[in-house]
């Protein structure tokens, strides 16, 4: 690191109690970047017809913008998980944080209380994200809607 050892910040460098003050430095720094970089996920839940079966509603919980990168999410109908969903893997975005979702086909006909329950580390509790009924025609969507509340 200090090749010639002769200038000052080499020589201020070696002092033990220069040392210890930059790894307090350090170790404050990292602190500060680890909180900066815990992120909540926002979470949209929506619907979307099949790309195999038109007729077939897929209802999709998309979870994005959480650091760090382990996360939990489960479709339930009628406050139970069900057990065929799918999920993407958990990718990150530019920004570093990550994004990740769960899909599941649905009966248009079933008429239950569907919603998406997230779990992560930056949460106090798991979040409910209800889906509001609504079925999209086109995957181009530009609104962002979240329902959302904390399960108590």
């Amino acid at each position: 690191m200090c090749v010639g050892r002769e200038s000052k910040f080499c020589k201020w460098l070696t002092k033990s109690k220069n040392i210890l003050f930059i790894k307090v430095v350090l170790i404050i720094f990292h602190i500060f970047l680890s909180d900066a970089q815990q992120g909540s996920p926002k979470i949209r839940v929506f619907v979307m017809k099949a790309l195999d079966d038109q007729h077939k509603p897929v209802l999709t919980c998309l979870a994005t913008g959480f650091y760090p990168r382990d996360i939990e999410l489960n479709i339930r109908c009628n406050q139970t998980v069900l057990e065929a969903q799918t999920s993407s893997e958990i990718i990150p975005n530019d920004d570093g944080s990550f994004q990740t979702s769960a899909s599941v086909e649905m009966d248009r006909n079933h008429r239950g209380s569907y919603d998406c329950l997230v779990n992560h580390s930056s949460l106090t509790e798991p979040v409910l994200a209800k889906w509001d009924g609504t079925y999209s025609d086109s995957e181009t969507e530009s609104q962002w809607p979240f329902i959302g509340g904390v399960v108590a």
